[in-house]
């Protein structure tokens, strides 16, 4: 199944201050799946890079854009590409993220590519704090069974679907909760949401080193064990 959706999860992110065009600004999110017990995984790498843009480009676009570009740019073939909006409290900030940049001394390349289709790219960004991002992108997914999805581009991530929008705060207290009683093994997660069947489901992506079925299906297990609880608490 392919569709589209959102990953929104808080990341910290460095600048790259070479190979870059002068007055632009190009981050890196230095610490993939930091949820992920405080390990960092082999498989992490290469990271994803944000190009900052003066203004918000839909997925749509970005895509479009891409396509058009390939041309220019002939090493866009296996390029993961997607929209997003960089929220670091006291300003946010738009960008094109890219995944599996095969070289990053062909960074400038690439924005030159996308600044002759018209795309226009924002000059250097102060107080990098850690900022929560939301990816707007592409799901390729093969579903397991019923509200397990496993990610056909990565066999590290899989997705769950979750009954209900959950808060941050019941987000963190759920992956201490799966901690503290080492009821699933080793996983970092995010939230987010994903088109199916027309309608925007609420989900959790799951990354883990060793992912299998099983243990998506444990995470999903304990996650609505963990919502009952609440909900029975509260009434």
């Amino acid at each position: 199944m392919k569709t589209i959706g959102t990953i929104t999860k808080t990341e910290s992110l460095i600048p790259i201050d070479y190979n870059v065009l002068k007055h632009t600004c190009v981050l890196e999110a230095n610490q993939p799946y930091a949820d992920y017990y405080g390990l960092t995984p082999t498989e992490s790498k290469p990271h994803s890079i944000f190009l900052i843009t003066k203004r918000f480009y839909s997925l749509n676009e970005i895509i479009n854009v891409t396509n058009d570009i390939k041309t220019c740019f002939i090493k866009l073939e296996k390029l993961d590409v997607a929209s997003a909006v960089i929220d670091f409290t006291n300003h946010y900030n738009f960008a094109i993220r890219i995944r599996d940049f095969p070289e990053y001394k062909h960074i400038h390349w690439l924005q030159s590519c996308y600044i002759s289709k018209g795309v226009s790219f924002t000059k250097k960004i102060e107080n990098l704090n850690p900022a929560k991002i939301t990816v707007y992108k592409q799901f390729n997914v093969d579903e397991y069974e019923e509200g397990i999805y496993l990610d056909k581009s990565n066999r590290c991530k899989g997705y769950i679907t979750i009954a209900e929008h959950i808060t941050e705060t019941d987000f963190s207290e759920f992956l201490v909760y799966v901690r503290n009683n080492k009821s699933c093994e080793l996983f970092d997660a995010a939230m987010g949401t994903m088109e199916i069947n027309s309608n925007a489901t609420e989900i959790l992506r799951i990354y883990a080193e060793k992912l299998t079925p099983e243990l998506l299906d444990c995470i999903k297990k304990t996650f609505s064990k963990l919502v009952e609880n609440k909900q029975l608490i509260q009434s």
